[in-house]
């Protein structure tokens, strides 16, 4: 592109520097495997002592230009720099070099550009060919300080699913940490969402930790799978201002029973959606004597804490039990399995129904086979011999997602990748228990009465059929990949 044609190897050359300068020629040019055309305007400065200092010139480039030298350029150190910027105004490629300018001397300085990317400076709807123009213009929260706007990537929702799908109530995880807000201007109270005409989005705010990593989810609408961006705001920093979260509106209608399992001591396990089906731990000496031993709580996962299971331990999710998924929607979860593929044990991680006929549960084989495996059963009944146990190694975080989906097949996926599936075999009867790790405690009649060692976290149920498009854009959000962070902005 012209712009940066005339800077590759083209000195631009200033001479007669009021400073007392003699000839400073500068060369501006793209190093191996940065994309020149990607690039609709090209930023170049000049800083006082090193890259970071104080700057002393700055101007962007766009088509045909060159750019002008200060008169006013001492002798001195400076740092000679520039910046490759897309049609998105995303910084894709920078160099910088540092040198030495004196009386008298001429001087070459060659900046070459190599990757590094760097979030635009402001949302699509204010970029024009590279440049940002208004972002100020439309601050919609007077008394907050901060905000900074979030990119939705619809592009990398790309599995091989067919036809392009659009969502509405996706909720997307929202992960904070110190490069993404200031803690020390926010209380966790004071954050809002808001979408790119303005309208306030439901969120929940999962986790807050000042001193690490938050977690929030926010319901998006209107996202189209494998196609173009859009973005929304987050605005914090009014020290006075109340929680204006809604956690059951980020859920509804579609979710039926959302578990975080961020709880770090004894009790209920909390549903986030308006039914507030909450979670009954099973654990330490219950019904007949046996003593469980104590739910391991506030274990570090990929999105936020969960629970670690062992010694029979449960939660027993009965008051869900007559909405859980036996004939439409899908069952998700976050798990971690510690037992070894060397074992001999069969394990529930969760499920269960009194009437076989209608159970659903995930299961690990291990027993009286030489190819232990995971299997899943559905009502029918079915049963899905997948995935391998390489899918799910041993002491590793996987994302597991089984349902309905909606060509009436069954299937299995991990971490977004469909594992397995086979047709429906017919209907079973509604659940009368249900249970997280060891079954039996919700059916004594259960043969899986051992110790499940795993860990757990994000426990889902839909009531709806989901696609593949969906379940891959729900691993690439928890995974931290579907959002990207713009930045700030302060007033």
């Amino acid at each position: 592109m012209g712009a940066v044609a005339r800077l590759m190897g083209v000195c631009v050359v200033a001479c007669g520097c009021s400073g007392g300068l003699g000839t400073v020629q500068w060369f501006v040019q793209f190093g191996e495997g940065v994309p020149e055309p990607d690039a609709a305007v090209v930023r170049v400065q000049i800083r006082a002592g090193s890259c970071d200092g104080p700057v002393l010139y700055d101007a962007v480039l766009a088509d045909g230009q060159v750019p002008a030298m200060p008169s006013n350029l001492a002798p001195g150190v400076h740092a000679f720099s520039a910046f490759a910027i897309n049609a998105s105004c995303e910084v894709f490629a920078r160099g910088c070099e540092v040198v030495a300018l004196s009386e008298a001397t001429t001087v070459s300085v060659q900046v070459t550009l190599t990757m590094a990317f760097t979030p635009a400076a402001c949302p699509p709807s204010h970029c024009d060919a590279g440049l940002c123009d208004g972002i100020s213009d439309d601050w919609l929260e007077p008394s907050f300080s901060r905000r900074r706007f979030i990119v939705v990537d619809g592009s990398a929702i790309s599995p091989d699913a067919g036809p392009v799908e659009t969502f509405s109530g996706f909720p997307a995880l929202v992960r904070l940490n110190g490069s993404r807000i200031d803690y020390a201007r926010a209380t966790g109270r004071d954050i809002r969402f808001y979408g790119s005409e303005g309208t306030p989005m439901s969120y929940e705010i999962e986790r807050w930790d000042p001193e690490g990593e938050s977690v929030a989810w926010v319901r998006l609408d209107n996202i189209t799978a494998g196609s173009s961006q859009q973005y929304f705001w987050m605005y914090y920093g009014d020290p006075v201002a109340d929680s204006a979260a809604t956690p059951s509106a980020v859920w509804a209608p579609d979710y039926v029973a959302v578990f975080h399992m961020a709880e770090t001591a004894p009790g209920s396990v909390l549903d986030s959606t308006m039914f507030d089906t909450d979670g009954e731990p099973a654990e330490g000496v219950t019904s007949g004597g046996f003593d469980r031993g104590i739910i391991e709580r506030a274990v570090e996962s990929p999105v936020g804490r969960g629970y670690r299971f062992v010694n029979g331990q449960a939660v027993e999710l009965s008051q869900h039990a007559a909405r859980a998924p036996l004939h439409e929607g899908s069952w998700s979860f976050w798990l971690r399995r510690d037992w070894s593929d060397e074992g001999d044990e069969d394990y529930t991680i969760g499920g269960f129904a009194t009437d076989t006929t209608g159970e659903i549960s995930f299961n690990w084989q291990g027993r009286d086979t030489s190819d232990d495996h995971f299997y899943a059963r559905f009502p029918g009944p079915s049963t899905l011999n997948e995935p391998a146990r390489g899918v799910v190694p041993e002491g590793q975080w996987k994302h597991i997602a089984l349902g309905w989906l909606r060509n009436d097949e069954l299937a299995v996926f991990v971490d977004g990748e469909r594992q397995g599936v086979r047709p429906m075999n017919g209907l079973g009867a509604a659940a009368s228990a249900w249970c997280l790790g060891a079954v039996s405690y919700c059916d004594s009649s259960a043969f899986r009465d051992i110790s499940m060692p795993a860990a757990i976290d994000e426990v889902r149920f839909s009531s709806v059929r989901r696609s593949e498009w969906w379940v891959f854009a729900d691993h690439l959000s928890m995974t931290d990949r579907l959002l990207t962070f713009g930045l700030e902005e302060t007033r």
